[in-house]
């Protein structure tokens, strides 16, 4: 599957400081599922953003175009366990892989751009990095999305205040994690329910539609 930069989840929900993570949060042993998050949502604006499971979503047939000395029985499974997210705007369709994991009682999304289609063309595509959001919910239909602020970690990691790999660059400001699947999930387990990580970021509130 290709995938698109990262910026194009950014364009979508209009994130001026997401986190940029090189591997993803996700692997076999963690990703979860849960059908509280499939259906078709609405947001604050009544835009409309559905989330399938991607064994029913058009990707259902990925593993069936590779060649199956190209990935392992454990890639298989993550797959199989994403959601497909789209969302449509200004003639555009977007397309997301979701990961979902749940951390000591708290849920977080690993959230990779996949795709931008113009009248089913794909236009564009791009790096294999991810971004974090957390997620909880206010009721079966109704849930918040937290994403974690890449300004205020990359502030937390280089005082020293926590040890997560990765790459900076000072004359153009460029911060990305290249830590670990399980070094990121070390850190949620310790900073994620500190408020810093998500101070200054964005949260979108989604009512399910149907």
């Amino acid at each position: 599957m290709k995938v698109v930069n990262i910026f194009a989840l950014v364009a979508l929900f209009g994130l001026s400081s997401c986190l940029t993570i090189v591997n993803t949060l996700t692997t076999s042993d963690t990703i979860v599922n849960d059908s509280r998050v499939e259906g078709l949502w609405v947001d604050g604006e009544r835009k409309q953003i559905l989330v399938q499971k991607l064994m029913d979503s058009r990707f259902k047939n990925v593993f069936k175009e590779l060649d199956p000395k190209d990935y392992t029985r454990q890639d298989s499974i993550n797959y199989i366990k994403h959601y497909v997210i789209t969302y449509r705007e200004n003639a555009l369709e977007y397309i997301w892989l979701a990961g979902l994991v749940e951390i000591h009682g708290s849920f977080y999304l690993n959230l990779q751009a996949e795709e931008c289609l113009s009248n089913g063309k794909e236009i564009y595509g791009g790096l294999a990095t991810s971004s974090i959001a957390k997620l909880s919910w206010e009721s079966n239909n109704s849930l918040v999305i937290r994403f974690l602020n890449g300004d205020s970690i990359k502030e937390i990691i280089l005082e020293g205040k926590a040890r997560v790999r990765h790459m900076y660059d000072p004359l153009f400001g460029t911060f990305i994690i290249t830590a670990s699947s399980q070094e990121l999930r070390q850190f949620l387990e310790k900073y994620g329910d500190d408020n810093r990580l998500f101070k200054g970021g964005n949260s979108i509130i989604l009512n399910r539609k149907s």
